[in-house]
């Protein structure tokens, strides 16, 4: 932003000394004040041309009689005057780096034009303007790209974090990315904990049953995990057996089937067999039934 210079010792210049004498205390902001419009509006030079006394009094906030604060400042020298009107004293000296940084600006903004025109960057009006918003989408596209283009040790997670796989799951990347990619089709979630639980449950896996475990899982729909076994599935039921399991949607559940096992009211996953609160297996289906009987109740 743009500012103004001003002395250390300003307040104790023998200018501002004689000024504060002349027109009493608080008179130090005058200069000020003037320095300061002139900064906004005549930086090039300083010079108020074309000003009545009235109005430079005005602009630094004069409220005695009228022409003495100009005078003050013309017999002390903050003020000058000539036939065209009046100007701040070393103007140019003081303030002058406001001039400069106004055309370092400007050449600036055209280098940057250049850019955009090198860059091919396509103008979406008939003026050949590109707006705040069109630039923020052009940065965006371009910081996607790159960024698919770089190669890491992590990939994006279901909840848009980065997920860095444990280098001694590297053999399996491929099998580990399409698990949560299959767990992002299915809306279900990993936070930071549930994923510490699927690298344990991984590690209790042996190292050449883990990429089969993934697969057959997915191939079988479920919801966590399980290791293939011989004509029957993995005797992990729910959650609270396997760490890698995550709980899934109500309506993904088979709701013809009660579990009812000690007043259960969970229900019975149509692929797994397992109840969606209990971990009980001792129930039975009985065939062209909507009920399901527990065997601790018979």
């Amino acid at each position: 932003m743009p500012s103004i210079n001003i002395d250390l010792n300003y307040l104790d210049h023998p200018k501002v000394q004689k000024l504060v004498g002349l027109l009493g205390e608080g008179s130090e902001l005058y200069p000020i004040r003037l320095w300061i419009y002139c900064g906004k509006y005549h930086m090039k030079d300083g010079r108020l041309n074309g000003y009545s006394e009235a109005e430079i009094e005005s602009i630094a906030k004069w409220r005695g009689e009228h022409g003495k604060m100009l005078q003050a400042l013309l017999n002390v020298g903050f003020v000058k005057s000539d036939k065209n009107g009046y100007f701040i004293h070393d103007w140019n000296e003081h303030e002058g780096h406001l001039q400069i940084y106004k055309k370092r600006g400007e050449l600036a903004a055209k280098e940057r034009w250049k850019d955009k025109a090198k860059n091919k960057i396509n103008l979406k009006n008939d003026n050949e303007f590109i707006n705040a918003s069109s630039i923020a989408k052009n940065n965006l596209s371009i910081a996607v790209s790159n960024a698919k283009a770089v190669q890491s040790s992590t990939v994006q997670s279901i909840q848009n974090i980065n997920v860095k796989i444990p280098l001694e799951f590297e053999p399996i990347r491929k099998e580990i990315e399409l698990w949560l990619e299959y767990k992002k089709e299915r809306k279900e979630t990993y936070k930071s904990a549930s994923l510490s639980a699927l690298w344990s449950w991984l590690q209790k896996i042996e190292p050449d049953m883990r990429a089969e475990s993934i697969n057959f899982s997915i191939a079988s729909s479920y919801s966590g995990i399980y290791k293939p076994k011989q004509n029957s599935i993995s005797s992990f039921k729910n959650s609270n057996d396997n760490p890698a399991y995550v709980k899934p949607q109500a309506q993904q559940y088979d709701t013809r089937y009660d579990c009812g096992v000690n007043g259960c009211r969970g229900k019975i996953d149509n692929n797994t067999r397992q109840c969606s609160l209990c971990d009980t297996d001792e129930y039975k289906i009985v065939p062209n039934q909507q009920i399901k009987i527990a065997l601790k109740s018979i």
